[in-house]
């Protein structure tokens, strides 16, 4: 039997997009939302997680950037598989609608999307006050805010909005992680 050429074998494997959040909330319920400067809508603190990065420490690295927040994640609270055909669905009309990529554009990144995993880890409370001293990456972020449910569900995108629900639901029963797909509890 013939083995492959690691490289080969290695270069076959899937790949995936990570993000990872955080949810910072009051105690009364809301939320932080942020809201950037390089895309339509409204996202929790968080982003990318780079090369070799464990999701947790890619979403104190995004607070630290984006907020000036030091923070020590909690626990997971939801982890949620996206489907590249959800991430499509989710992001694409919006920058079409904004006129930040053309059709082509969108047709070409459809076809170059993979599926991804989203992780929401607990960041704790926050006041008022405390949103007030935030120092924001004006490169990165407009805005912050603490919103509550009905406004998340307004703001951010349906997918994110049913994610952060779970992720709120997990936070105040002491669950978790959530397992989703696409923002919805399996």
């Amino acid at each position: 039997m013939d083995l492959l050429p690691w490289a080969e074998y290695a270069a076959r494997f899937p790949r995936q997009r990570l993000s990872a959040g955080v949810l910072l909330h009051s105690d009364d319920g809301r939320v932080v939302l942020v809201e950037p400067t390089y895309k339509p809508g409204w996202e929790i603190p968080g982003g990318v997680v780079e090369a070799d990065e464990a999701p947790w420490a890619a979403a104190a690295r995004e607070v630290r950037e984006e907020l000036g927040l030091e923070l020590t994640v909690g626990r997971p609270l939801v982890i949620d598989h996206l489907t590249a055909q959800a991430t499509a669905e989710s992001m694409l009309p919006s920058l079409l609608a904004a006129g930040h990529i053309t059709p082509q554009e969108a047709a070409d990144a459809t076809a170059a999307l993979t599926a991804g995993l989203c992780w929401i880890f607990e960041g704790g409370q926050v006041t008022d006050g405390d949103l007030a001293r935030f120092t924001l990456d004006d490169t990165e972020l407009r805005s912050a805010r603490l919103c509550p449910p009905d406004e998340v569900h307004r703001l951010a995108k349906p997918s994110l909005a049913r994610r952060v629900a779970c992720a709120l639901d997990a936070q105040r029963t002491g669950t978790g992680p959530l397992l989703c797909e696409n923002g919805v509890t399996v």
